[in-house]
């Protein structure tokens, strides 16, 4: 019986770092084989979100939050491009991947995006990032302990102004 082929979208500034993205997800425990389409800069990516074969394509994309502008259609950063994901891209799982576990960037990414996934890079090892792409796969909500740490915090702070 032939494996089950997952389709990513991976979205990062850094080359190797979706390099060691890729060699990780080879590792899982799933039984699935992995197949990547990866964007260096937001136009690049937004050129795969709206090419019309892509619409129902990818089960997965993830996305660094931190990227060098789209200037001619106003994408400043992964979130942008996250929205894009989700609008356009059928059924499609979004991680969001960051290096910055500030509590108010977080909240505001839980609340626009609601993505499936949150990892601060400085959190996970390889095995906590095969832990969370399939724990996402199992269709679970997976959030890194920075991410899970600093949303509780800000939640604290926003409930002690009221």
């Amino acid at each position: 019986m032939a494996k089950k082929l997952v389709n990513i979208f991976m979205i990062d500034d850094h080359p190797a770092m979706i390099e060691g993205y890729k060699s990780i997800l080879a590792f899982n425990s799933l039984d699935i084989d992995i197949n990547t389409t990866v964007a260096y800069t937001c136009e690049a990516a937004y050129n795969i979100i709206f090419d019309i074969k892509n619409k129902s394509y990818f089960d997965f994309a993830f996305i660094d939050l931190k990227l060098p502008c789209f200037i001619e259609k106003n994408i400043k950063n992964g979130l942008d491009l996250a929205i894009l994901v989700k609008e356009n891209l059928i059924n499609c799982k979004i991680i969001m991947i960051t290096s910055h576990a500030e509590a108010i960037d977080l909240d505001a990414m839980e609340r626009n995006l609601a993505p499936n996934g949150i990892l601060v890079k400085s959190d996970f090892t390889a095995d906590e990032f095969l832990i969370a792409f399939e724990n996402i796969y199992k269709k679970q909500i997976y959030k890194s302990k920075s991410v899970l740490e600093s949303l509780a915090a800000f939640q604290d702070i926003s409930k002690n102004k009221e």
